[in-house]
């Protein structure tokens, strides 16, 4: 089903109030810290004043893409990544993540080592057809 305009806008409002409440959380008592990080790591000058700014609500969703990954790497968390994520996806991920607890190790190293070999283009070994006999 397709989104309307406004349903579209509501989404994104949604989305990027979650963003600014979930980054208010995370950097909380460690803005020098992340200032000092994201500097260093994407090479743009940010003040601890700029991720204050980020963090507003009434001034609408400001945070720089470039400093999404960077400061997921840094919390070691990637919620804020994950908000970003169009639901059809989400629910990709968490199908995805109910398979791998249901699968057993072996089997979750044979899928991992599958998807390494799409990401990188390679073909992947399926079982030839055989046809039936009737």
């Amino acid at each position: 089903m397709a989104t309307t305009g406004s349903q579209s806008q509501s989404d994104a409002s949604h989305s990027g109030t979650a963003i600014q409440k979930l980054l208010a959380k995370l950097i909380r008592n460690k803005r020098e810290a992340v200032s000092e990080n994201l500097s260093q790591v994407t090479g743009v000058h940010v003040s601890v004043a700029m991720l204050n700014s980020f963090t507003r609500t009434d001034k609408g969703v400001r945070l720089p893409a470039i400093l999404l990954r960077p400061l997921c790497d840094f919390f070691d968390d990637d919620r804020l990544l994950l908000l970003l994520m169009r639901p059809h996806l989400r629910k990709f991920l968490a199908l995805g993540q109910a398979a791998a607890e249901i699968l057993d190790e072996r089997a979750q190293k044979q899928l991992m080592a599958a998807s390494t070999e799409l990401q990188a283009g390679k073909k992947s070994k399926r079982p030839k057809r055989v046809a039936c006999a009737r």
